[in-house]
């Protein structure tokens, strides 16, 4: 029977949840931050997952792969991350453009493009209240990756023009380092991930480049991760037989110039239509043991919180 002690009780409930709804912050949220790509504004729309706790937070802007909006660090990066105090912003900057994916054709969507889209939102994240505004990251897999090695390198600020406010700290998953800067200095702290079997963006290159960093006292923290080949999210492997990879350049990395590229062997000139045909190849193999996937992570999660986050 239904009573009067059982209907306050219910109110009671009701009042509580009612409270607590009214000071709590919400899961996730979308944001739109409006940007000029080709000549027409398109609008960006990060999904901000929230940790929680009322803040204000560190923040880590994950943008996409090659992959697009199926990138699985998309996903699964948040659980992870928020549940050590640190809010994600997914950003995937391939759907305002149009375009699905570039796994067979890099130039449908420019990694500078990218960076600098993922810089913009990082400039309307740093004026609100819930975040810490010098606690904000970029992370990046494969393509991604290739962008947040940009937005920490002083050089490419310089070499592209852009005067927007670095990342305090960058992660990048499996970056390709065959194209780089002569002489790069970090803006901010780098943590980089790679691939030991990785034949898409093969570890060599980065590893050189990372150790020069080292060597210049530069605050750079990488990993070999043992047997990983391309994807650290997926059980088995599988090969990609029309992928792009710019592994032929992997022994004669390009240097960025004002007009294109200039070979690190001879310094002959390449220009910006001709690295695909140099440097391209097809076809690599992605996939690998899933736990992997949950490595990676609580590895860039304990060193953003050793850097404050």
């Amino acid at each position: 029977m239904w009573s009067r002690a059982s209907n306050s009780a219910v109110w009671v409930g009701l009042s509580l949840l009612l409270a607590c709804g009214s000071v709590s912050v919400k899961a996730s949220e979308t944001i739109e931050v409006p940007t000029v790509h080709a000549g027409a504004t398109i609008v960006l729309k990060p999904v901000i997952h929230w940790p929680a706790g009322k803040g204000p937070f560190g923040v880590v802007v994950v943008v996409n792969s090659s992959a697009g909006g199926d990138d699985v660090f998309l996903k699964a990066t948040h659980p992870v991350m928020n549940k050590a105090g640190i809010a994600v912003a997914y950003l995937d900057v391939f759907t305002p453009r149009g375009v699905k994916d570039t796994v067979r054709d890099q130039a449908k969507v420019l990694t500078t493009d990218m960076t600098t889209d993922a810089l913009r939102v990082a400039e309307v994240l740093r004026k609100d209240p819930r975040i810490k505004p010098d606690k904000v990251a970029m992370q990046g897999k494969s393509k991604g990756a290739v962008a947040t090695v940009h937005a920490a390198t002083r050089e490419w600020y310089s070499w592209s023009g852009n005067s927007l406010k670095p990342f305090d700290a960058n992660i990048a998953l499996a970056p390709s380092c065959e194209l780089q800067f002569r002489e790069p200095e970090l803006v901010s702290p780098m943590f980089a991930m790679l691939g030991e079997k990785d034949d898409a963006t093969v570890p060599g290159p980065c590893v050189r480049l990372f150790e020069r960093m080292k060597v210049a006292g530069q605050k750079i923290t990488y990993e070999v991760v043992a047997g990983a080949v391309h994807s650290w999210s997926t059980r088995g492997y599988t090969r990609l037989p029309d992928g792009f990879s710019a592994r032929n350049c992997a022994e004669e990395p390009l240097y960025y110039a004002r007009d294109g590229f200039v070979s690190s062997k001879d310094g002959s000139k390449i220009g910006f239509g001709d690295v695909y045909r140099k440097c391209g190849a097809k076809g690599y193999y992605f996939g690998g043991p899933a736990d992997k996937l949950g490595y990676v992570l609580d590895k860039s999660t304990a060193w953003l919180k050793q850097n404050g986050w």
